[in-house]
Protein backbone atom coordinates (compact mmCIF):
# COMPACT_ATOMS: atom_id res chain seq x y z
CA UNK A 1 0.00 0.00 0.00
CA UNK A 2 1.50 3.47 -0.72
CA UNK A 3 -0.67 5.05 1.07
CA UNK A 4 0.96 3.90 4.47
CA UNK A 5 3.64 5.17 3.79
CA UNK A 6 2.49 8.92 4.32
CA UNK A 7 -0.26 7.92 7.41
CA UNK A 8 0.68 5.83 10.47
CA UNK A 9 -3.25 4.51 9.87
CA UNK A 10 -4.50 4.81 6.31
CA UNK A 11 -7.93 3.25 7.69
CA UNK A 12 -8.45 7.00 8.99
CA UNK A 13 -8.12 8.42 5.44
CA UNK A 14 -9.98 4.97 3.81
CA UNK A 15 -13.13 5.06 5.73
CA UNK A 16 -13.77 8.48 5.09
CA UNK A 17 -12.81 11.72 3.73
CA UNK A 18 -10.76 13.42 6.79
CA UNK A 19 -13.09 16.17 7.96
CA UNK A 20 -9.90 17.68 10.10
CA UNK A 21 -6.30 18.19 9.85
CA UNK A 22 -3.56 15.71 11.07
CA UNK A 23 0.04 15.16 10.71
CA UNK A 24 2.05 12.22 10.62
CA UNK A 25 5.85 12.16 11.66
CA UNK A 26 8.86 10.61 9.53
CA UNK A 27 6.94 8.77 7.09
CA UNK A 28 8.38 5.97 4.72
CA UNK A 29 7.76 7.95 1.65
CA UNK A 30 10.95 9.83 2.45
CA UNK A 31 13.15 7.07 1.88
CA UNK A 32 14.89 8.10 -0.12
CA UNK A 33 12.93 11.50 -1.09
CA UNK A 34 11.13 11.56 -4.32
CA UNK A 35 12.20 14.85 -5.34
CA UNK A 36 15.05 17.06 -4.56
CA UNK A 37 16.17 20.89 -4.70
CA UNK A 38 19.34 19.24 -6.98
CA UNK A 39 17.02 18.00 -9.08
CA UNK A 40 14.51 20.75 -9.83
CA UNK A 41 17.75 23.10 -10.05
CA UNK A 42 18.72 20.31 -12.79
CA UNK A 43 15.61 20.21 -14.66
CA UNK A 44 14.88 24.21 -14.51
CA UNK A 45 18.63 24.54 -15.63
CA UNK A 46 17.96 22.27 -18.83
CA UNK A 47 14.84 24.08 -19.51
CA UNK A 48 12.58 20.95 -19.24
CA UNK A 49 9.40 22.66 -17.58
CA UNK A 50 6.80 24.18 -19.53
CA UNK A 51 6.11 27.91 -18.49
CA UNK A 52 2.17 26.55 -17.96
CA UNK A 53 4.07 23.96 -15.30
CA UNK A 54 5.74 26.63 -13.41
CA UNK A 55 4.64 29.71 -11.17
CA UNK A 56 6.49 32.68 -9.06
CA UNK A 57 5.07 33.55 -5.50
CA UNK A 58 5.57 36.00 -3.31
CA UNK A 59 4.09 37.26 -0.32
CA UNK A 60 0.66 35.89 -1.64
CA UNK A 61 1.38 37.84 -5.27
CA UNK A 62 2.24 36.33 -8.54
CA UNK A 63 5.40 37.15 -10.47
CA UNK A 64 4.23 38.27 -13.96
CA UNK A 65 5.15 35.15 -16.82
CA UNK A 66 6.70 38.02 -18.91
CA UNK A 67 9.41 38.18 -16.47
CA UNK A 68 11.00 34.57 -16.62
CA UNK A 69 9.36 33.32 -19.97
CA UNK A 70 10.90 34.67 -23.51
CA UNK A 71 10.12 33.07 -26.84
CA UNK A 72 8.00 30.42 -24.99
CA UNK A 73 10.90 29.06 -23.09
CA UNK A 74 11.33 30.19 -19.16
CA UNK A 75 14.88 31.88 -18.53
CA UNK A 76 16.66 29.58 -15.61
CA UNK A 77 18.82 32.73 -14.60
CA UNK A 78 15.70 34.73 -14.07
CA UNK A 79 13.84 32.03 -12.03
CA UNK A 80 17.19 31.47 -9.45
CA UNK A 81 17.62 35.45 -8.92
CA UNK A 82 14.15 35.91 -8.24
CA UNK A 83 14.03 32.81 -6.02
CA UNK A 84 16.95 34.03 -4.27
CA UNK A 85 15.76 37.43 -3.49
CA UNK A 86 12.21 35.91 -2.20
CA UNK A 87 10.05 34.00 -4.79
CA UNK A 88 8.83 30.72 -3.72
CA UNK A 89 9.07 28.34 -7.13
CA UNK A 90 5.82 26.16 -7.30
CA UNK A 91 6.07 23.48 -10.43
CA UNK A 92 2.71 22.14 -11.43
CA UNK A 93 2.16 18.31 -12.11
CA UNK A 94 5.34 17.29 -11.05
CA UNK A 95 4.33 13.48 -11.11
CA UNK A 96 4.84 13.60 -15.22
CA UNK A 97 8.52 15.00 -14.51
CA UNK A 98 9.86 12.75 -12.05
CA UNK A 99 9.82 9.23 -12.03
CA UNK A 100 9.83 9.01 -8.08
CA UNK A 101 6.72 11.47 -7.57
CA UNK A 102 5.18 9.48 -10.66
CA UNK A 103 5.15 6.10 -8.78
CA UNK A 104 3.82 7.51 -5.70
CA UNK A 105 1.08 9.49 -7.44
CA UNK A 106 -0.15 6.15 -9.22
CA UNK A 107 -0.23 4.56 -6.02
CA UNK A 108 -2.04 6.85 -3.88
CA UNK A 109 -4.10 6.99 -7.26
CA UNK A 110 -4.95 3.27 -7.24
CA UNK A 111 -6.03 3.43 -3.40
CA UNK A 112 -8.28 6.65 -3.43
CA UNK A 113 -9.68 6.23 -6.83
CA UNK A 114 -9.95 10.37 -7.18
CA UNK A 115 -8.48 12.10 -10.02
CA UNK A 116 -5.20 13.64 -8.67
CA UNK A 117 -2.25 15.85 -9.44
CA UNK A 118 1.02 16.64 -7.29
CA UNK A 119 2.85 20.23 -7.43
CA UNK A 120 5.92 20.76 -5.62
CA UNK A 121 7.02 23.66 -3.78
CA UNK A 122 10.36 25.71 -2.94
CA UNK A 123 10.82 28.57 -0.47
CA UNK A 124 13.14 30.39 0.24
CA UNK A 125 14.30 30.62 3.75
CA UNK A 126 12.27 33.99 5.31
CA UNK A 127 9.90 34.23 2.65
CA UNK A 128 6.50 34.23 2.30
CA UNK A 129 4.91 32.10 -1.21
CA UNK A 130 1.22 31.99 -0.55
CA UNK A 131 -1.07 33.76 1.16
CA UNK A 132 -4.41 32.95 3.35
CA UNK A 133 -6.53 31.08 1.02
CA UNK A 134 -8.34 27.67 0.83
CA UNK A 135 -8.30 25.04 -1.89
CA UNK A 136 -11.23 23.39 -3.34
CA UNK A 137 -9.86 19.79 -2.76
CA UNK A 138 -7.89 17.83 0.08
CA UNK A 139 -4.17 18.05 -0.02
CA UNK A 140 -1.26 15.29 1.41
CA UNK A 141 1.25 17.41 1.89
CA UNK A 142 4.88 16.15 2.42
CA UNK A 143 7.78 17.68 3.53
CA UNK A 144 10.54 17.05 1.54
CA UNK A 145 13.31 19.45 2.79
CA UNK A 146 13.75 22.16 5.38
CA UNK A 147 10.57 23.41 8.12
CA UNK A 148 7.66 24.85 7.42
CA UNK A 149 5.02 25.94 10.02
CA UNK A 150 1.50 25.28 8.89
CA UNK A 151 -1.26 27.77 10.80
CA UNK A 152 -4.65 26.63 9.68
CA UNK A 153 -8.11 27.93 9.76
CA UNK A 154 -11.87 26.09 9.93
CA UNK A 155 -13.06 26.65 6.50
CA UNK A 156 -15.69 30.04 5.90
CA UNK A 157 -17.41 27.64 3.27
CA UNK A 158 -18.48 24.66 3.41
CA UNK A 159 -16.81 22.41 0.82
CA UNK A 160 -16.09 24.59 -1.63
CA UNK A 161 -16.49 23.55 -5.36
CA UNK A 162 -13.89 24.80 -8.21
CA UNK A 163 -16.89 25.70 -10.41
CA UNK A 164 -18.20 28.18 -8.33
CA UNK A 165 -16.85 28.55 -4.59
CA UNK A 166 -12.86 28.78 -5.17
CA UNK A 167 -11.24 31.22 -3.24
CA UNK A 168 -9.54 33.38 -6.44
CA UNK A 169 -13.30 33.87 -7.31
CA UNK A 170 -14.93 34.28 -3.42
CA UNK A 171 -11.96 35.50 -2.13
CA UNK A 172 -12.57 36.81 1.74
CA UNK A 173 -14.87 39.15 3.34
CA UNK A 174 -12.97 41.92 5.23
CA UNK A 175 -14.29 40.65 8.35
CA UNK A 176 -12.93 37.36 7.49
CA UNK A 177 -9.44 38.66 6.86
CA UNK A 178 -9.04 39.86 9.74
CA UNK A 179 -9.81 36.93 11.08
CA UNK A 180 -7.78 34.72 9.80
CA UNK A 181 -4.76 37.32 10.07
CA UNK A 182 -5.21 38.05 13.74
CA UNK A 183 -6.99 35.14 15.28
CA UNK A 184 -5.49 32.07 16.63
CA UNK A 185 -4.96 29.14 14.08
CA UNK A 186 -7.29 25.91 14.81
CA UNK A 187 -4.51 23.86 14.20
CA UNK A 188 -0.80 25.06 13.65
CA UNK A 189 2.09 22.01 13.38
CA UNK A 190 5.75 22.32 11.89
CA UNK A 191 6.50 19.85 8.96
CA UNK A 192 10.15 18.54 8.85
CA UNK A 193 11.64 16.30 6.27
CA UNK A 194 9.82 12.69 6.00
CA UNK A 195 6.52 14.43 7.50
CA UNK A 196 3.36 14.74 6.43
CA UNK A 197 -0.28 16.82 7.12
CA UNK A 198 -3.35 16.40 5.74
CA UNK A 199 -5.20 19.47 4.78
CA UNK A 200 -9.48 19.00 3.89
CA UNK A 201 -10.93 20.57 1.76
CA UNK A 202 -11.53 24.11 2.72
CA UNK A 203 -9.54 24.89 5.40
CA UNK A 204 -7.50 28.35 5.43
CA UNK A 205 -3.89 28.27 4.87
CA UNK A 206 -0.52 30.21 4.84
CA UNK A 207 2.70 28.42 5.58
CA UNK A 208 5.64 29.75 5.67
CA UNK A 209 9.41 28.61 5.72
CA UNK A 210 11.29 28.14 9.55
CA UNK A 211 15.02 28.16 9.94
CA UNK A 212 17.59 29.03 7.61
CA UNK A 213 17.37 25.94 4.72
CA UNK A 214 15.27 26.45 1.95
CA UNK A 215 11.75 24.41 2.36
CA UNK A 216 10.56 21.74 -0.14
CA UNK A 217 7.15 20.41 0.05
CA UNK A 218 4.74 18.34 -2.51
CA UNK A 219 0.96 18.72 -2.22
CA UNK A 220 -0.51 15.60 -3.48
CA UNK A 221 -4.12 17.13 -4.56
CA UNK A 222 -6.82 14.66 -4.55
CA UNK A 223 -9.89 16.29 -6.89
CA UNK A 224 -12.68 14.59 -5.08
CA UNK A 225 -15.63 13.57 -7.52
CA UNK A 226 -18.17 14.94 -5.45
CA UNK A 227 -22.40 14.65 -5.61
CA UNK A 228 -22.26 17.63 -7.44
CA UNK A 229 -19.79 15.99 -10.10
CA UNK A 230 -22.23 12.96 -10.42
CA UNK A 231 -25.29 15.14 -11.20
CA UNK A 232 -23.40 16.78 -14.05
CA UNK A 233 -22.02 13.57 -15.55
CA UNK A 234 -25.73 12.34 -15.31
CA UNK A 235 -27.30 15.41 -16.81
CA UNK A 236 -24.63 15.44 -19.88
CA UNK A 237 -25.55 11.66 -20.46
CA UNK A 238 -29.24 12.16 -20.18
CA UNK A 239 -29.22 14.24 -23.27
CA UNK A 240 -28.87 11.11 -25.31
CA UNK A 241 -32.38 10.42 -24.11
CA UNK A 242 -34.93 12.51 -26.58
CA UNK A 243 -37.60 12.71 -24.35
CA UNK A 244 -34.63 15.35 -22.58
CA UNK A 245 -34.44 17.16 -25.49
CA UNK A 246 -38.68 17.93 -26.11
CA UNK A 247 -39.27 21.36 -25.13
CA UNK A 248 -41.56 22.52 -21.92
CA UNK A 249 -44.73 23.49 -22.10
CA UNK A 250 -45.43 26.92 -23.41
CA UNK A 251 -45.80 30.22 -21.00
CA UNK A 252 -43.90 31.15 -18.06
CA UNK A 253 -43.24 27.83 -15.27
CA UNK A 254 -45.50 29.87 -12.65
CA UNK A 255 -48.42 28.65 -15.01
CA UNK A 256 -47.48 25.05 -15.01
CA UNK A 257 -50.35 23.12 -13.57
CA UNK A 258 -49.84 20.08 -11.29
CA UNK A 259 -49.71 17.58 -13.38
CA UNK A 260 -47.41 18.99 -15.95
CA UNK A 261 -44.61 19.78 -13.08
CA UNK A 262 -45.23 16.45 -11.72
CA UNK A 263 -44.54 14.82 -15.54
CA UNK A 264 -41.61 17.18 -15.85
CA UNK A 265 -40.40 15.45 -12.38
CA UNK A 266 -41.15 11.85 -13.30
CA UNK A 267 -39.48 12.48 -16.28
CA UNK A 268 -36.07 13.86 -14.92
CA UNK A 269 -36.13 11.06 -11.99
CA UNK A 270 -36.65 8.11 -14.55
CA UNK A 271 -34.17 9.77 -17.05
CA UNK A 272 -31.45 10.48 -14.22
CA UNK A 273 -31.98 7.21 -12.50
CA UNK A 274 -31.56 5.12 -15.90
CA UNK A 275 -28.48 6.97 -16.10
CA UNK A 276 -27.16 6.07 -12.54
CA UNK A 277 -27.20 2.54 -13.50
CA UNK A 278 -24.58 3.53 -16.06
CA UNK A 279 -22.82 4.67 -12.88
CA UNK A 280 -19.08 2.30 -14.18
CA UNK A 281 -18.77 4.30 -16.86
CA UNK A 282 -19.29 8.25 -16.00
CA UNK A 283 -15.71 8.35 -14.72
Amino acid sequence: MTLDLFVDDPSRVLAAWPTAPFHNNQGRWHEPPPLTTSEIRGTIDARCIRPDEIVLIRNGKVTPQSLYVEDGRIIPSVIWERHDHGDTISLRNVQAVFPAVSALHAGLHAELGHPMHVSAYLTPPGAQGLSHHWDSYPVLVAQAEGAKTWPIHRPVVENPLPEHLSFPKTGFTDEQRDHVRTAPSDFETTLRPGDTLWVPRGWIHAPYPVGAATSLHLTFAIRELTHHWLAQRLVAQAITDPRMRQALPIGPSAGWDIAERTAATELLTTVLSAKADEFDHLA
